[in-house]
C-alpha cells in the first residue's frame, strides 16, 4: 500500500515537474519570437525619423517680404492744395454787437456806416435801400418769411356777452382786411395766416379753409 502511495506521488511530481518545463519552454519560445520583430519595428522607426527630420530641415526662403515698392505715400498733393486757400473776401478777425433799442438810432448807424447790419423797422426800409456810402451798398437779405405768429387774442371766456359767441367771432374773422394790414402797416412783407400752424411747418394745410 505504501509503495503504491509512493509510486502515486512520484508520478504526480514528475508530471507537475515536466508540465512546468513545457510551460517554460513555450514562455521562452514565445518571447524569443515576439522579440525578434521588435528590432525590425525600431530599425525602420528609426529610418522613417531620419527621412522625416530630412525633410523638415528644408524649409522654403520667405523670398516675397520686402517688396511693397507700389505703396509711395510721398504725393500728398491735396495737402498742399488745403493749406493755401484763396479767399474771395476779406474775413473780419471781430465782430461787436450792440444792442440798440431805438429803432432810429439803429437806422442812422446803418445809414452813416457805423453798423455793418441790423435790424429797422419796416417803414424805413424803403427809404434805406439803395442808399451808397463808401462804396457799399445797403441791402436787405431777402430770406423766406419766417413762422411766427403776430396777433391778438380775444377774450373768449364766460361773462363776455360778445365774443363767447363762436358765430360772432367767426364773423369778426371774416371781416378782418387781413390784406389791406398786410399792405399798409407790414410793407407787404408779411402773409396771412388763417389756420393754427404757420406756412412753412410740418402740418400746414390750407384745405377746407375759406380765405
Amino acid at each position: 500500500m505504501t509503495w503504491k502511495g509512493i509510486s502515486k506521488t512520484l508520478a504526480a511530481v514528475i508530471a507537475i515537474i515536466i508540465v512546468i518545463i513545457a510551460i517554460l519552454g513555450a514562455y521562452y519560445a514565445y518571447v524569443s519570437r515576439v522579440v525578434t520583430p521588435t528590432v525590425a519595428v525600431t530599425t525602420t522607426v528609426t529610418t522613417t525619423v531620419v527621412t522625416t527630420t530630412t525633410v523638415v530641415t528644408s524649409p522654403a526662403s520667405p523670398t516675397t517680404s520686402p517688396t511693397p515698392t507700389q505703396t509711395v505715400t510721398t504725393t500728398p498733393t491735396t495737402a498742399t492744395v488745403i493749406t493755401t486757400p484763396k479767399p474771395s473776401k476779406v474775413f473780419h478777425k471781430r465782430a461787436v454787437l450792440l444792442t440798440i433799442e431805438d429803432p432810429v438810432s439803429r437806422t442812422s448807424m446803418l445809414q452813416s456806416g457805423t453798423a455793418d447790419f441790423g435790424e429797422i423797422p419796416i417803414e424805413s426800409i424803403p427809404s434805406l435801400l439803395g442808399q451808397k456810402m463808401n462804396g457799399f451798398e445797403i441791402v436787405m437779405d431777402k430770406v423766406p418769411p419766417e413762422p411766427r405768429i403776430l396777433g391778438a387774442i380775444l377774450n373768449c371766456y364766460k361773462g363776455r356777452e360778445i365774443f363767447n359767441n363762436s358765430l360772432v367771432r367767426q364773423a369778426l374773422a371774416y371781416a378782418t382786411p387781413y390784406e389791406l394790414i398786410i399792405e399798409t402797416v407790414a410793407e407787404g412783407y408779411m402773409v396771412p395766416l388763417h389756420v393754427i400752424i404757420p406756412r412753412g411747418l410740418l402740418g400746414y394745410t390750407e384745405y377746407g379753409i375759406i380765405n
